[in-house]
């Protein structure tokens, strides 16, 4: 696993690498932040760190792209930003650059940056742990 400041964290059926900008250590419970439009479909052709599954349960319409609600493994929700609506019920393969998983040490109101509403338009995932 990793440490520091590119840690793997778990949870919620998801491996993957994060950036913090503060020192983490293994077996930490921590929260991750992530932007709906941070993620993106994937095509699975291309070799990606952070690459998992979700299944599409709902798409709402934005103007140019849709909102999805996406479920993982363990059927926590995930937000996501895509120009084309999934059916539901699809099972969408999604990619995150490390640097847009955030991790952050406690729960999710520490997490919170200044200024930051509680959601921010942000998926926010915990309890993960640090492996």
């Amino acid at each position: 696993g990793g440490t520091g400041r590119e840690p793997v964290v778990e949870g919620h059926g998801l491996k993957l690498r994060a950036t913090s900008s503060a020192e983490l250590r293994p077996g930490q419970s921590v929260t991750l932040r992530i932007r709906p439009e941070e993620i993106s479909v994937s095509d699975g052709t291309a070799a990606v760190v952070n690459e998992f599954e979700a299944v599409a349960r709902a798409a709402q319409y934005h103007g140019r792209d849709f909102t999805v609600q996406a479920e993982l493994p363990d059927g926590a929700t995930l937000f996501v930003r895509t120009p084309v609506r999934p059916e539901p019920g699809t099972v969408m393969k999604l990619s995150i650059p490390v640097a847009s998983v955030r991790a952050f040490a406690g729960a999710a109101e520490a997490a919170a940056p200044a200024g930051d509403s509680a959601d921010g338009g942000q998926t926010v995932l915990e309890p993960s742990t640090l492996s």
